[in-house]
């Protein structure tokens, strides 16, 4: 659910000074008001300290405001500027990243911006165990995904992996990819690429027992993939 909020109180910062809390504020309302040179001016002036600022009760940073009113461009711009794309892995009081908001609220172009800055976002996961890549299987935008996956690269595809494979949600991923009838973009693209295949491939026992016609075959010793996936229509 998108929830566009109010800017924080000094009382919600939990230790921010005053001078900041305005600063917060002001470039808040600028962001909501989408007053492009404003933004600018201010980021220049307070970005690098007002950038790591979350509000005490709902854990939000700027850029959590930005990716719910569909405004992060700018600021992820003034983020790879100056270093600053980890800021883009804090969460909030759900643990959702900016990322997550941008794809609750349907601001599919700013959740590629964010993607691009900060792959690693792509399966953080939240409080109840749910990744920006689970959001976007379950949103049906095989686009979004097959974005996801080529940004994260080879060198982060481990950590993607885990959240795959591996994590508590990733019967519900691979399932909701079957119910997608894109198993091709979620599983076989994704281990086209992959380097440990030998360790994961037990992993996909259900998948075989719930989808017969689903198989998979080392070609080569690359590990290059061949899938044939043929789910029955219901």
């Amino acid at each position: 659910m998108c929830r566009c909020g109010d800017g924080i109180s000094e009382e919600g910062t939990g230790g921010i000074n005053r001078s900041l809390v305005t600063q917060w504020n002001e470039l808040y309302t600028e962001i909501m008001k989408g007053a492009k040179d404003v933004i600018k001016t201010r980021l220049i002036k307070h970005g690098k300290k007002l950038m790591w600022c979350q509000d005490k009760q709902t854990g939000r940073t700027l850029l959590h405001v930005a990716a719910e009113a569909g405004r992060v461009k700018q600021i992820v711009q003034f983020m790879v500027d100056n270093g600053l794309t980890d800021a883009a892995l804090l969460g909030d009081r759900d643990g959702d990243t900016a990322l997550h908001l941008a794809l609750q609220c349907g601001h599919l172009t700013e959740a590629r911006y964010l993607i691009k800055a900060a792959p690693r976002t792509v399966y953080q996961v939240n409080h109840k165990g749910i990744s920006p890549l689970y959001l976007a299987t379950k949103f049906g935008r095989q686009d979004l995904v097959m974005y996801m996956l080529q940004m994260v690269g080879r060198s982060l595809l481990p950590a993607c992996a885990s959240e795959i494979i591996r994590h508590p949600k990733n019967a519900a991923l691979a399932h909701l990819a079957i119910k997608a009838r894109d198993l091709g973009t979620i599983i076989y693209r994704f281990l086209f690429f992959y380097e440990n295949l030998p360790s994961i491939i037990p992993s996909f026992a259900c998948l075989r027992k719930l989808i017969p016609s689903f198989n998979i075959l080392i070609i080569t010793p690359s590990l290059t993939i061949c899938s044939n996936f043929a789910p029955t229509s219901k």
